[in-house]
C-alpha cells in the first residue's frame, strides 16, 4: 500500500513521496519530519493525525516531543491498506456518496471504529444496491422498502437497513453503540469539562444537570433524542420555572450534544436550534423594604441576627460569610479570601472577590461581644461555627433560618441573594455605582446595576418630579380651566 491514501487530496502526487527513512538502524525513533517525508504530507497533517484526526498514528510522547517506531508505522499502514482502493476515482466516489446520517458509530472490540470506515462500508452497500448499468451519480439510488411506518419505529427501520447492507456487502456490520445520555455525560462529557468549570460553581452545575437533564433524558439513547422531544420538554418547564433555568437547560443540552457530534457519536446536534420559551415564572429579585428588615430580625436568635445584619450591611456571599475565621478580622475590616462550597473551603468566586470589606463600628463591637461568649477562640476557628465546630452549611442556614424567619414575618422569598440585593439597593442611594461595585466586589459595574441595584437613581427621581411639575402647570396665556 502507498501511504498516500491516508494523506490529504492535495498531497497524493507520487512524485512528492519519499522512501521510508533508512539509516541502518530499525530501532531509531522517527520524528514528525521523517513521517511527513515518508508519507509525502505536511507536518501539520502528521500532527493532526497524532492528536485529533482519525485514523490516529501510533506515537510516543516524550514531554513536548513526538516520536514514532518504524514497526508501529508499518503496522499502521498494513492495517489501513484494506481501505485503499487502487482506483482512486472509485475511492473518491465512495466518499462522495457516503451516508452521513448513519447514527452512532459502530464498535469493534468495544472501541469506536473510524467514522470514515463506516461511511465507506455504507457507501459501498448503497452502490451495490443500485441497479446495474449507468455511470455513478447519473441515476438515483433505488428505493428500498423497509416496512410500514405503522409497524416499526425509527430504530427498527435503522436496524433493518443495517441487516440489508450487511447481506449486500457480505460483511456483518456491528450494531451501533447503545450509548445513553447519562453514559455519555459520565464517561465523555464530564471528564473533559469538569476541570474547566469554576470550582465554586462545580457542585451547583452538577446538581443542575442531574435534576433538569439526566432525570428526564438520562436513560434515553443519544439517537433517540430529537429536536421535537427536547423543545417539548423546554415548553413543559416554561410555566413553572424562571427564564434563567430555561436558558441553562438549553445551554447544557446543546453543549453535551454538540460534544457528542464532535466525538462522532451523533451526526448533528438536535439541540442546536432549540428556542428558550417565554417563562411563566418571574424570578423574585426585589430587596427587603425598610419596614420588612426589622420584622425578619425580630424572629432571629442572637447569633443569626448578627449574621443577617452582616449580610445586609457587608453584602457578603453565604460561602464567604461561613468561611470567615477570627484571623480574617483585622481591626475594622474583614479579609475575604476563601469561600465554603459544599463543605469544602475554596478560593473566592472571582479574583476581584478576594478583598477586604469595612466593618462598621456597631458590627465590630457585636463581633467582639460574640467572641467573648466563647471560652476559647483560636485564630483559625470559624467566626460562626456549626454545633460540631465545622463551617455552617449554606443550605441549612437558608431553609432553617432565613426561610423560617421570612415565614414568621409573612415575607416570601427571603434568601441570601435578597439580603445582598438589599445591601446594594440602599447603598446606591448614598453613594456612586462604582462604590457599590467595590463594596460587593463585582468585576463589572454592569453586574451591579443589572442584577443587584433595584432602586430609582436620585437623578431620575429629580427629573420625574420636574417633569410632573412642568406638565401640571396652567398655561401662561389662560387663567381658565377647560370645561
Amino acid at each position: 500500500m502507498s501511504p498516500t491514501s491516508l494523506a490529504p487530496a492535495h498531497s497524493t502526487d507520487a512524485s512528492n513521496q519519499a522512501d521510508p527513512p533508512a539509516d541502518g538502524s530499525s530501532d531509531r525513533l522517527l520524528t514528525i519530519d521523517d513521517i511527513a517525508r515518508w508519507f509525502g504530507v505536511s507536518r501539520a497533517w502528521v500532527y493532526d493525525h497524532t492528536t485529533r484526526k482519525r485514523p490516529l498514528l501510533p506515537c510516543i510522547r516524550l514531554g513536548e516531543m513526538t516520536r514514532f517506531r518504524r514497526s508501529d508505522v508499518e503496522s499502521f499502514i498494513r492495517t489501513h491498506a484494506k481501505h485503499h482502493d487502487s482506483k482512486g476515482s472509485l475511492h473518491d466516489k465512495i466518499d462522495s456518496v457516503a451516508w452521513k446520517a448513519y447514527g452512532p458509530r459502530p464498535i469493534s472490540g468495544g472501541q469506536p471504529r473510524n467514522n470514515r470506515e463506516v461511511r465507506q462500508e455504507m457507501a459501498r452497500a448503497l452502490l451495490r444496491l443500485r441497479e446495474a448499468g449507468g455511470r455513478l451519480g447519473e441515476a438515483a439510488l433505488p428505493n428500498v422498502l423497509l416496512g410500514l411506518k405503522s409497524e416499526m419505529d425509527k430504530g427498527q427501520a435503522k436496524q433493518k437497513l443495517r441487516d440489508l447492507i450487511a447481506r449486500e456487502t457480505r460483511n456483518v456490520v456491528p450494531p451501533p453503540v447503545n450509548v445513553t445520555l447519562r453514559w455519555f455525560y459520565e464517561n465523555r462529557f464530564l471528564p473533559q469539562k469538569e476541570e474547566q468549570w469554576k470550582i465554586t460553581s462545580l457542585p451547583k452545575t452538577k446538581r443542575f444537570i442531574e435534576n433538569y437533564l439526566l432525570k428526564r433524558f438520562g436513560d434515553f439513547l443519544l439517537v433517540d433524542l430529537d429536536k421535537f422531544r427536547l423543545q417539548t420538554y423546554l415548553n413543559e418547564l416554561a410555566p413553572n420555572f424562571s427564564k434563567s433555568v430555561l436558558a441553562k437547560t438549553r445551554v447544557y443540552l446543546n453543549s453535551m450534544l454538540s460534544e457528542a457530534v464532535e466525538l462522532e457519536f451523533l451526526p448533528k446536534s438536535p439541540a442546536a436550534k432549540l428556542v428558550v420559551p417565554r417563562s411563566g415564572k418571574k424570578a423574585a429579585n426585589l430587596p427587603l423594604t425598610p419596614e420588612q428588615i426589622p420584622q425578619v430580625l425580630f424572629h432571629l436568635g442572637d447569633r443569626d441576627r448578627l449574621i443577617v445584619r452582616m449580610f445586609l450591611v457587608l453584602g457578603l456571599r453565604p460561602g464567604e460569610m461561613f468561611a470567615l475565621r477570627w484571623k480574617d478580622k483585622q481591626g475594622n475590616s474583614l479579609r475575604i479570601d476563601t469561600a465554603i462550597v459544599d463543605g469544602i473551603e475554596v478560593e473566592t468566586k472571582t479574583e476581584g472577590s478576594d478583598a477586604a470589606v469595612w466593618l462598621p463600628v456597631s458590627i465590630e463591637k457585636e463581633l467582639e461581644f460574640w467572641r467573648s461568649t466563647s471560652e476559647s477562640v483560636p485564630p483559625d476557628s470559624f467566626i460562626f461555627p456549626s454545633a460540631r465546630g465545622t463551617a455552617i452549611n449554606t443550605n441549612n442556614f437558608l431553609f432553617r433560618v432565613l426561610k423560617e424567619a421570612g415565614k414568621k414575618a409573612e415575607i416570601k422569598g427571603v434568601t441570601h441573594q435578597m439580603l445582598r440585593r438589599t445591601c446594594s439597593t440602599y447603598m446606591a442611594q448614598l453613594t456612586t455605582v462604582k462604590d457599590v461595585q467595590a463594596h460587593l466586589r463585582h468585576s463589572s459595574s454592569a453586574t451591579t446595576l443589572e442584577h443587584y441595584i433595584k432602586s430609582v437613581p436620585e437623578s431620575v427621581r429629580a427629573a420625574v418630579e420636574s417633569l410632573d411639575h412642568l406638565l401640571k402647570k396652567a398655561p401662561a396665556d389662560s387663567g381658565q380651566r377647560a370645561n
